[in-house]
């Protein structure tokens, strides 16, 4: 029996079950199964569903990426006509010295960053970042920011400590 929001199906196997369902909405998702009036272990457990429609970025360059190294990501845009904006920007310390006081601020600075189409949905986009710490990934389709953005990569340097 399924007391979804959303219509589901149970297959009956030697010696399981299978649900099958098809979520209405994007967004996370709660699942909750049970047996008699016990939840199964591992349950409740939460999802995500993405509209499959929509423009998709994945790649290490999204969350990671080490200074002075080539960092790659990549945009699905499901074939989708319309006008696609990347601004990649970091912050670079600026340091300031007033008598004997040491001011230390952040600043944005915009990363040249590279878009290369691999076919007619997928981009690769490509950077460099020379400073350590946390860069700011906006990905725009038509205007309005696509799922998950603007996205936050951390920029290391392992053979730096601090």
């Amino acid at each position: 029996m399924c007391f979804f929001l959303v219509p589901c199906k149970i297959i009956d196997l030697s010696k399981s079950k299978r649900v099958f369902f098809t979520a209405t909405q994007t967004g996370v998702h709660h699942l909750k199964v049970k047996l008699g009036t016990d939840l199964l272990p591992g349950v409740p457990t939460e999802f995500l569903v993405k509209n499959s429609n929509s423009i998709n970025a994945y790649g290490d360059g999204l969350e990671r990426a080490l200074q002075d190294k080539l960092a790659v990501f990549m945009i699905d845009t499901k074939d989708l006509k319309g006008d696609l904006i990347v601004r990649i920007e970091g912050e670079i310390e600026q340091v300031e010295k007033f008598r004997n006081f040491k001011f230390i601020s952040g600043l944005n600075s915009v990363i040249k960053h590279n878009l290369e189409r691999i076919n007619d949905s997928l981009l690769k986009v490509s950077y460099i970042p020379h400073e350590v710490g946390l860069i700011k990934i906006n990905i725009l389709w038509n205007g309005k920011e696509i799922f998950n953005s603007p996205f936050t990569s951390t920029v290391t340097n392992p053979g730096k400590s601090k």
